[in-house]
């Protein structure tokens, strides 16, 4: 794979039924090859607005963005799943960011006393004394982008399945209105000079150790800033290089999974790049209650039959949410998880 040469899907397509044709192609090669492609034409998308946001967020003085933070951090916050966490020094993930879910308006229902974590509404930061108001535009543009986000991941989606020969809504009937989905905006601070010995690999300094997503897929707005890699299928790593305007988006394991392992969950990394940096992660999630223990048949165009792709049961069901868990917990940042792995496990 050569620089630059990640394939772009162009949602101005949609407007015909060839075009619509053209983008199951290019969806199916994407997803089957690299893992990793550019989404374009994502309506009502403003980078600059959404940039935006995020230097505003992280100038905010720390003791405001600590007031919003999380039980693990603040041991006095109501909170366990949204809101802020600071930096972790001397560990392999280098950032902070701010997190918030699907649930605008107040908390939702949690089918599950342990889960309700999962059912959190968001914090919100407040306008510093003496500054310029900012904080209400900072609320309305990230609801607002919450659900650009959310339709473009249902648009690929929907995409993803006609590539397969699947009913459009085979992917999509596993989210709804109460999906888990989050939106997180991140800074990485450059590391300096101090560098634990886990920030070091092969002489390059990470700021993200390599992996795979967890999830279904992400939705990545980077602002132009350096350091995003990609590994090719030889092994080496690849800049993933900046298209303004266009979303970078991967696919996490479980999709992968869903699918037989034909779509690629591709490892990929952040490397240190003497600056600070910013970025803007959508984790597009299933609702809680959606069993994932399913497997998408194979696509029509290698059975070369005319029979409907649909998702079949694997076994037991198992319930996004508990799966979900199970993945958190290996991130530094929802390690106080772990006391309700016993919890899902039984659901």
């Amino acid at each position: 794979m050569s620089p630059g040469s990640l394939p772009v899907i162009d949602l101005g397509l949609l407007s015909s039924p060839e075009g619509r044709e053209t983008l199951h192609q290019q969806v199916y090669d994407a997803l089957t090859g690299p893992g990793f492609l550019y989404l374009q034409g994502v309506p009502a998308y403003d980078p600059d607005e959404l940039h935006e946001c995020t230097q505003w967020f992280f100038k905010l003085p720390l003791e405001e963005r600590m007031r919003i933070s999380k039980k693990m951090f603040v041991p006095s916050s109501s909170y366990t799943y949204r809101g802020f966490f600071p930096v972790q020094l001397g560990k392999q993930s280098h950032k902070e960011a701010f997190e918030v879910g699907s649930f605008m308006e107040g908390p939702g229902s949690s089918p599950y006393e342990w889960a309700k974590f999962f059912f959190e509404d968001n914090q919100w930061p407040r306008d510093p004394p003496d500054s310029k108001p900012f904080a209400r535009i900072f609320r309305e543009r990230m609801e607002k982008y919450y659900q650009v986000f959310t339709d473009a991941g249902m648009t690929l989606l929907q995409l993803v399945a006609g590539a397969w020969g699947a009913e459009k809504d085979t992917l999509t009937k596993l989210f709804g209105s109460t999906h888990l989905s989050t939106f997180r905006l991140i800074r990485y601070p450059s590391r300096g000079s101090d560098l634990p010995e886990c920030a070091l690999k092969d002489d390059i300094v990470l700021q993200c150790d390599e992996h795979q997503d967890s999830g279904f897929v992400t939705m990545l707005e980077t602002f132009g800033y350096p350091g995003l890699q990609l590994q090719t299928a030889e092994g080496t790593w690849q800049d993933v290089e900046y298209r303004k305007g266009s979303l970078i988006v991967n696919i996490g394991l479980l999709l992968s999974k869903i699918s037989g392992g034909l779509i690629k969950a591709t490892h990929h990394r952040v490397v240190d790049c003497g600056a600070e940096r910013f970025s803007v992660p959508f984790f597009l999630e299933p609702r809680f209650d959606a069993n994932v223990n399913v497997t998408l048949t194979p696509p029509a165009c290698l059975t070369k039959t005319k029979d409907t792709v649909v998702l079949l049961p694997s076994g037991k069901p198992l319930p996004y949410g508990s799966w979900l868990l199970k993945n958190l917990v290996g991130f530094i940042e929802y390690k106080s998880l772990e006391k309700y792995l016993k919890d899902a496990e039984n659901v």
